[in-house]
């Protein structure tokens, strides 16, 4: 059965540029999860100020029960005065994103079987 796959956007990656065939993107993976219900997918903008500091990086991948979590993060470009300078192509970011699913994909395969209901 075909997960279901649901995500959320910030920052530039809600420009139409973006948001156009993100969906296409991420239904290339609907049969890349047997087992879960739900895959919810975090597509995050790095602002400036979390670039200045040394913040713990989230799991790429995360699963309780059968519902997983993707989290992809993304940044534009920065001068040494805060000023952007450029924001990554679409093309860029979805070929990000099609690695992120991939290593996702790869990391659920090797996890071991849930024993108890969830799976880290």
């Amino acid at each position: 059965m075909p997960t279901e796959i649901h995500y959320k956007t910030d920052g530039f990656m809600l420009d139409a540029a973006y948001t156009a065939d993100l969906r296409k993107v991420l239904n290339e993976f609907v049969e890349s999860f047997p087992g879960l219900a739900e895959i919810h997918v975090t597509l995050h903008e790095k602002s400036y100020p979390e670039l200045n500091y040394d913040l713990p990086p989230k799991p790429l991948f995360s699963c309780a029960g059968n519902i997983g979590q993707v989290h992809f993060t993304s940044q534009r470009y920065y001068n040494a005065k805060g000023k952007v300078t450029s924001t990554p192509t679409p093309f860029d970011v979805f070929q990000s994103l099609r690695f992120c699913m991939n290593r996702a994909k790869e990391q659920y395969a090797i996890a071991p079987p849930p024993t108890n209901g969830d799976r880290t």
